[in-house]
């Protein structure tokens, strides 16, 4: 569970920079973007409760509370979902939805096609990069092996508002582990993204 914790952390740690009820994406009336109607925010334990409420199992948790790891059902498919805090007060600020490994190309983008198409119905157009770098090309039957070149890039990126104010962000991408890919779907509270890199940077300062 730490490698799994750990791997997924690492693709999706960087914060967004440009940047509703049970179901798909839902949002709180209030400041913070919401994961199944549980606010992005608060401590890692505090959070863990409310979502095994919802039908997850925790797996793994990080000794030093930066993260743990859960599994469940979401949107009728079996997941990962990884919490990330920030590395001082253990705030809760990003939630990953990790799906399942998948060997085949058109399958991942299936998977990534079909989530995109319903959060651009929800949210509207996303920021997109869609591409892959030579020598590889789609439809050359070695999209796969362009994934693990890292010579694909497939991201959507979507600005959350409420009332006018962004309050989060949602990433979609298709990712790569050791022998296979896997999509994933990130979501990234505005405001404690804010605390974690605050504390980031005190860390760093604390250690010149």
């Amino acid at each position: 569970m730490k490698k799994i914790l750990l791997l997924v952390a690492l693709v999706l740690l960087p914060v967004i920079g440009f940047s509703q009820n049970d179901g798909l994406f839902s949002l709180e009336n209030g400041k913070h973007l919401t994961f199944r109607d549980v606010p992005i925010d608060g401590s890692l334990n505090a959070f863990i409760a409310q979502i095994e409420v919802k039908g997850f199992t925790s797996l793994y948790t990080a000794d030093d509370y930066q993260g743990a790891v859960l599994s469940g059902r979401f949107i009728g498919k079996d997941v990962k979902l990884i919490i990330i805090t920030t590395p001082k007060t253990k705030t809760v600020w990003k939630v990953a939805v990790k799906f399942e490994d998948q060997r085949n190309w058109y399958s991942l983008k299936s998977d990534y096609t079909e989530l995109k198409s319903s959060l651009t119905v929800k949210y509207g157009e996303p920021t997109s990069y869609e591409f892959f770098s030579s020598p590889y090309e789609e439809g050359d039957g070695y999209e796969m092996t362009a994934i693990y070149a890292e010579k694909c890039v497939y991201t959507s990126f979507f600005e959350i508002k409420e009332n006018g104010v962004v309050i989060g962000y949602l990433s979609l991408s298709i990712n790569k582990n050791d022998s296979q890919g896997y999509v994933s779907l990130s979501y990234e509270d505005s405001t404690n993204a804010a605390i974690m890199r605050s504390e980031k940077d005190a860390n760093m300062y604390d250690e010149l």
